[in-house]
Parts: structure tokens; sequence; C-alpha cells
């Protein structure tokens, strides 16, 4: 429920801001929150189990139980510190 709840806020949100900019600089956190984004997504179209520590399953925390602590090669990136200035270069060519 709160994850149904949390979707329909951010959709809120982003239909209120104000259009993008594509000259404008991309600040970097936005890009590591967008890297982490994309790998979440990545991880979850092919996986059926827990992507991040702190991903809401079943109203609680998967915490142990997911990719990330495992330590599964396939893992998303959870965190901005496993975010690598190659990857942020690499998306901001991208764009």
């Amino acid at each position: 429920m709160r994850k149904y709840l949390m979707y329909a806020l951010v959709s809120a949100c982003a239909a209120c801001s104000p259009p993008v900019n594509p000259d404008a600089p991309i600040h970097t956190d936005s890009v590591r929150a967008a890297i982490i984004q994309e790998s979440i997504d990545k991880y979850q179209k092919y996986h059926n189990t827990c992507p991040c520590p702190y991903t809401i399953k079943d109203d609680r925390p998967c915490d142990r139980n997911s990719a990330y602590s495992n330590g599964y090669k396939s893992a998303p990136i959870c965190y901005p510190k496993n975010v690598t200035d190659e990857m942020i270069t690499e998306y901001k060519n991208r764009r």
C-alpha cells in the first residue's frame, strides 16, 4: 500500500515540476540517483527477488535477504557510494 502511495505522490510532483532545460548542467547527486534507479529497475525486470536492503517487500524491508546484501553478481547498484565517476561520465554522455 505504501509503495503505491509513494508512486502516486512522485507522479503528482513530477506533473507539477517545471519543464527541464536540456542545456542546464546536471547535478552529480541527481545523476547518481538516476543511475541507481535505472539499475534497480533493470534488476527487477529480470528477477523476482529483493534488489536492495531498503526495498520493501510484504510490508517489511528486505535487509539481509536482498541481492545486494548477498553479493549476487547480478545485484543492482543500491547506494550512491557504489556509483563510480566513470558511470557518471557515461550517463552524462548518453544524455
